[in-house]
């Protein structure tokens, strides 16, 4: 029986040697900048806000500076440079299809590979049982051409992850932040 304890502790000593190691090699491999964090789609964000011009809007590439998620509604609809809005339907193959309903923003001289009717494939998907994904999308692009910053999910007509905005408030914002 001892024999067997001091194999216990060998065992579990050495557990937790290779354990530290690995920590300490992991910390050392990846990036620890803290102002940076990774995004699903595309590059790492920088967070906190980017420079604008004399009128308060964000200029070309500074909006890539921008942390999208963490602006509020009004700055969001500011940065981007296209809104739109998708709607899912299913096909026959049982997978839904993400297309375009609405182009509610588009900056004068963006490059947008998009019109309404065509599907947004990144936002495609086959379901799975006891998953919401809602109705549609709400898709914020930056830059030009443009490129998806943030998308969130809409039901009925109100975006419940932007604190519950009906869809027709949004697109009055939306018409103001053009004119």
């Amino acid at each position: 029986m001892n024999k067997f304890t001091d194999g216990l502790k060998f065992g579990l000593g050495f557990g937790l040697a290779f354990l530290a190691v690995l920590c300490a090699g992991l910390f050392l491999v990846l990036d620890t900048n803290p102002s940076r964090k990774l995004t699903l789609y595309g590059p790492p964000v920088h967070e906190g806000f980017a420079p604008s011009t004399s009128s308060g809007q964000p200029s070309g590439d500074d909006r890539e500076l921008v942390d999208f998620g963490e602006l509020n509604i009004e700055d969001q609809i500011a940065y981007a440079s296209v809104i739109v809005l998708a709607k899912f339907e299913p096909v026959e193959d049982g997978k839904v299809i993400s297309i375009i309903t609405e182009i509610l923003k588009k900056e004068e001289g963006v490059t947008f590979y998009y019109a309404v009717g065509d599907e947004y494939t990144p936002s495609s998907y086959y379901p799975r049982e006891r998953a919401d994904y809602g109705d549609g999308l709400l898709i914020f692009f930056t830059g030009s051409p443009a490129t998806m910053r943030m998308s969130t999910t809409y039901r009925g007509d109100r975006i419940t992850s932007l604190g519950d905005i009906p869809i027709q408030l949004l697109r009055e914002k939306c018409k103001a932040s053009n004119t």
